[in-house]
């Protein structure tokens, strides 16, 4: 069975009760985080804000956001069979009846028609209106339309974001009044206008942007340019970057060379997805229906995410600063907490990949010099130095290396401490 409609955005809230304020409230919010996942996600807007009274800041009357809410409420979800119903079942509609403006947000105080169409500040005065049936393919057409000016900003803003951690616009998913002005706004125009004219080919964005000099900068430090820009907003140097948590967890994983590269597919143990299985809260879940190995060792973007907390791995994933799955979210935090470092340490995920690297060291080289080498690169992509080669001999053959405590050898906390280093976790 499959869910089929028009975006998969946002929580469906359940209403306190059954009275018929409950009822509207409940309706009102979902509409609200759907407009609002829509708006903030592919235009760079924050059309919820004009719920219960135009926008204070951005050109977005009431009227326009009703519009909007029509085509989500006259859209419905149904499960249908992968079969030839679902095509079918795909194209229902609901109904083709436009909304009434909520006075106040309130849908039981209507006030008057909000035919549903596109934004008047993005089409003119009076837009298109939608006329076959929900209008949700003609809203996707004008989402996607090559006359609007933001959503391919708003796209290769987001991919610049990726490859820079941080954006041209550096609020990316508000490029509205209270949003920040871009650093390079004829840049941004340059790259949207290509990316449309290659039919919005994102592959092609990605490989013109790593090879382009400016991505190709290094870190390093120009004491003539930082006192003037020292945040780097002009791009005179990479900044030096902190992995997110799910390419340092997929890193820690190749290095050990215990990586699952197998492509496509849920995760066979939703609950053990990422291999934290020394999480209290995993023992009240429900026991997994196969006899999945108990740490995983595929990709992590194979997580389930619950945006009810129900998975063990959600836990993990918030203490690294994952963004709230139940709201829209432009950008992560960055946070380091005393917690981060515990898990490192301690966590029974991170000591299994320290032995397992170790064991990796141990069989493909024959000493222990070219094992430290070996790390390295493998770590770190490069060779050590002369003096961080004679600290490893001297930790690895020191008598004092006690394995009673930690129940790891000498070995393996050499590991451990590498993958826990921070030239490890930071991009240069």
């Amino acid at each position: 069975m499959v869910a089929v409609g028009f975006f998969a955005l946002g929580p469906t809230y359940g209403s306190d009760g059954n009275t018929p304020d409950s009822v509207a409230q409940a309706k009102a919010e979902t509409l609200e985080d759907r407009v609002d996942t829509l708006s903030r996600g592919f235009l760079g807007l924050t059309v919820a804000c004009a719920r219960c009274h135009d926008h204070k800041f951005d050109p977005i009357p009431t009227q326009d956001f009703y519009s909007l809410a029509g085509v989500f409420n006259n859209t419905k979800i149904v499960e249908a069979k992968l079969s030839e119903q679902l095509i079918a079942h795909s194209l229902a509609d609901n109904g083709d009846a436009d909304m009434k403006v909520a006075i106040r947000g309130n849908l039981r105080n209507p006030g008057e028609l909000a035919p549903r169409r596109f934004l008047t500040a993005l089409t003119g005065i009076d837009p298109p209106r939608f006329t076959q049936g929900s209008g949700r393919l003609e809203l996707a057409q004008a989402v996607a339309s090559s006359d609007n000016p933001l959503t391919a900003r708003v796209m290769v803003n987001r991919i610049w974001q990726h490859h820079f951690g941080r954006g041209i616009v550096v609020t990316p998913s508000n490029f509205g009044a209270l949003g920040e002005r871009p650093t390079h706004p004829e840049l941004l125009d340059w790259l949207a206008d290509r990316f449309v004219r290659s039919g919005w080919a994102i592959k092609q964005l990605h490989r013109e942007i790593v090879l382009s000099a400016t991505y190709g900068l290094s870190s390093r430090m120009d004491d003539r340019s930082f006192p003037v820009d020292g945040d780097s907003k002009l791009l005179w140097r990479m900044n030096r970057r902190r992995l997110d948590f799910e390419p340092w967890r997929d890193a820690l994983l190749a290095v050990s060379g215990v990586l699952d590269k197998t492509m496509g597919g849920p995760p066979k143990d939703p609950l053990r997805a990422i291999g934290l299985v020394e999480l209290p809260a995993l023992q009240k879940l429900p026991k997994p229906e196969d006899n999945f190995p108990l740490a995983s060792h595929r990709r992590t973007i194979y997580t389930p995410i619950s945006r009810g907390g129900r998975f063990a791995s959600d836990d993990i994933l918030r203490l690294f600063d994952f963004p709230d799955p139940r709201m829209s979210s432009g950008k992560r935090n960055v946070t380091t907490v005393p917690q981060q470092h515990l898990f490192a340490l301690n966590s029974e995920f991170m000591i299994s990949q320290a032995r397992e690297f170790a064991q990796r060291l141990l069989t493909e080289w024959d000493d222990d010099q070219a094992r430290i080498g070996g790390a390295f690169v493998l770590a770190f992509g490069r060779p050590p130095t002369d003096l961080e080669q004679e600290l490893a001999l001297e930790f690895l053959h020191a008598p004092m290396v006690s394995t009673e405590r930690s129940g790891m050898s000498p070995w393996e906390q050499y590991a451990q401490v590498l993958l826990t280093s921070n030239e490890f976790l930071y991009i240069e």
